[in-house]
């Protein structure tokens, strides 16, 4: 057989064996799914009171990988939630159901039902609530594009946060000023903002934040050309994710650090980091996570 016959046979052979693997985890995976939704199915039944029932109708939005299917239940949910005297439960309800729009990318519905969540947490004075509101709504707002809405809502979190001196809220807001500035492409402005972030998260021993935060740094710095200091927070926050045993956090940074080797040209350096976040990445059972190393490795 020749050499290029060979490698064409080899890389059959490997193929195989991904798809086939990937076929009986997706298998297994639907399986149990398919449990989990019946087990939570009788549930339903048998509960006692709404809060219950509401309770179990989140949890099967969670379950459903179906859109129809998630929102069925959350408006079954919101349904309940108006129903029940204590406005806490209308709020989830509406904030369950915003959760549902956003995860299939209906950003407008999202930010619709997330409003009337912002309204009935403020009617009846949560404020903790309310800031995660503001927030939640303010990403929404950045994803869609709607810059000036994104910063009215970060600020009205921050706000919150900040009367209530809330290091950790305080913290998630700077880091949502600094991808908002980032899609702006003011990015001076978001490193400000991030490095405002790591100061807080290493004050307060936030260490998951912290090792986000220097992944964003990162990320910042590779868009401005600067690949030796991108290749510091990269370094480094895989050391963070490390030292706190959080495996998908050093899988994505790993593969993310391939691109900086890739970028600079040392092609072998990118390849190694890829596979290994390959690796990571089925440890951490995130297989879908590891569609875009193999994408990278193809570059």
């Amino acid at each position: 057989m020749s050499t290029k016959n060979l490698k064409h046979s080899f890389f059959n052979v490997i193929m195989f064996l991904l798809l086939t693997f990937s076929t009986i985890t997706s298998s297994s995976f639907a399986q149990d799914n398919s449990r989990s939704i019946d087990s939570l199915i009788k549930n339903l039944d048998l509960a006692s009171n709404k809060i219950d029932t509401l309770k179990i109708i989140f949890e099967l939005c969670d379950a459903h990988d179906n859109y129809r299917d998630q929102l069925v239940y959350a408006r079954f949910g919101v349904d309940i939630g108006e129903r029940l005297r204590t406005k806490k439960y209308c709020a989830l309800a509406y904030r369950n159901i915003s959760k549902v729009h956003a995860k299939n990318n209906q950003l407008i519905e999202a930010i619709d039902w997330k409003l009337k969540e912002i309204d009935t947490w403020e009617i009846n004075n949560y404020v903790v609530q309310l800031a995660q509101s503001y927030f939640e709504l303010a990403k929404f707002y950045t994803k869609l594009g709607a810059g000036s809405k994104a910063q009215i809502s970060f600020e009205n979190a921050l706000s919150i946060y900040e009367s209530n001196n809330d290091i950790t809220g305080v913290a998630q807001v700077k880091n949502g000023l600094g991808e908002l500035h980032k899609n702006l492409n003011n990015l001076g402005i978001s490193l400000e903002f991030y490095f405002q972030a790591l100061d807080l998260a290493q004050k307060d021993s936030l260490f998951l934040q912290e090792a986000n935060t220097m992944v964003k740094i990162g990320e910042i710095y590779t868009l401005k050309g600067d690949f030796p200091l991108a290749n510091n927070f990269f370094t480094e926050a895989i050391k963070h994710f490390e030292a706190i045993q959080n495996p998908l956090g050093i899988a994505q940074t790993t593969n993310v650090l391939g691109d900086i080797y890739r970028q600079t040209g040392d092609l072998n350096q990118a390849l190694a980091h890829y596979y290994q976040s390959i690796r990571l990445f089925e440890e951490a059972n995130q297989l879908n996570a590891s569609a875009e190393a193999y994408n990278n490795i193809g570059l």
